[in-house]
């Protein structure tokens, strides 16, 4: 049995700038302890080979008269420099949450029934 899937933050300091002037909000980059065929939440749209997510959290205002924020923590497949791969996000990702941990979790939860499904 393989071990589990782990994701484990990388903190260089060209990955935190890179991610500081391509996102909003909090975006940081995790390293995957396996390449791992990333789903997004697109049907048929192409898996992407990765060991590499950028997780981004961010809360904003949809109108501006609206009493409460929008809030989202979307994963994306990325290369070792926190460069997204694809723009769409990963199954995985949480609305109304700005929460790296959890969508951590979900994702590795999604990757784990995606393995499951081709075992046997």
């Amino acid at each position: 049995m393989n071990a589990p899937l782990k994701a484990t933050e990388v903190t260089n300091d060209i990955a935190t700038a890179r991610l500081a002037t391509m996102w909003e909000g909090e975006a940081k980059l995790y390293q995957l302890s396996e390449e791992v065929a990333t789903v997004s939440v697109v049907p048929l749209r192409p898996m992407v080979v990765t060991d590499h997510i950028v997780v981004s959290s961010v809360a904003f205002d949809f109108f501006p008269d609206h009493l409460e924020s929008v809030k989202q923590t979307y994963i994306f497949p990325a290369d070792k420099h926190g460069v997204p791969m694809d723009m769409v996000h990963l199954k995985g990702s949480i609305d109304g949450s700005l929460d790296h941990h959890r969508a951590i979790s979900n994702f590795i939860s999604q990757h784990m029934k995606m393995e499951g499904s081709t075992d046997g």
